[in-house]
């Protein structure tokens, strides 16, 4: 087995909205869900404004990416400490559709860049749409990364495949000092 390359987050390239010249074939992060949805789907979300893939990469390959749409957080989905008090039924917010980073480069600290990318996006949304919360429904072996960001886990998905995830961004804005 190779060793894993190091790199520094800085020589990465800025992320760019995928297009059909972005080589995503040989993208492979050991989930096959998520290598088909990047080799196979993002491109067509994308015509249809079901989601933007941004794609990270370094020298030319792609080593990471984040699929984001618009979403809602369902505050019956909480726990009521979790809850605004505002009386509404569910909140604006920022989906991430997809997030992974290729088997060669995990371990660099990429995931995190990737997700202060999709955290920074739900911030600047905040300020021109309304959006409240960062959203993710995570498999389980993401669920202690997002954790580990700041993502709380909503309760009883005991038999869910996916399990949702949220972060709301004034929260970690007012911790981070943004």
């Amino acid at each position: 087995m190779s060793a894993q390359p190091v790199l520094k987050l800085e020589d990465l390239s800025k992320p760019k909205i995928l297009d059909e010249n972005d080589d995503v074939k040989g993208f492979s992060c050991s989930n096959k869900d998520i290598d088909d949805f990047i080799q196979k789907e993002a491109f067509m979300f994308q015509e249809q404004c079901l989601g933007i893939t941004y794609v990270f990469n370094y020298r030319s390959k792609l080593i990471g990416f984040a699929t984001l749409c618009m979403g809602h957080l369902n505050k019956e989905k909480m726990k009521s400490e979790d809850r605004l008090p505002k009386h509404i039924g569910s909140y604006p917010s920022l989906l991430i559709g997809g997030l992974a980073v290729s088997n060669d480069y995990k371990r660099n600290g990429i995931g995190t860049f990737i997700c202060d990318f999709c955290f920074d996006r739900a911030v600047k949304l905040s300020k021109i749409l309304g959006c409240r919360f960062l959203v993710v429904d995570a498999i389980d072996s993401a669920i202690e990364f997002y954790d580990q960001y700041g993502f709380t886990l909503a309760p009883k998905q005991e038999k869910q495949k996916q399990k949702l995830m949220f972060l709301d961004i004034t929260k970690r804005k007012n911790e981070d000092g943004v």
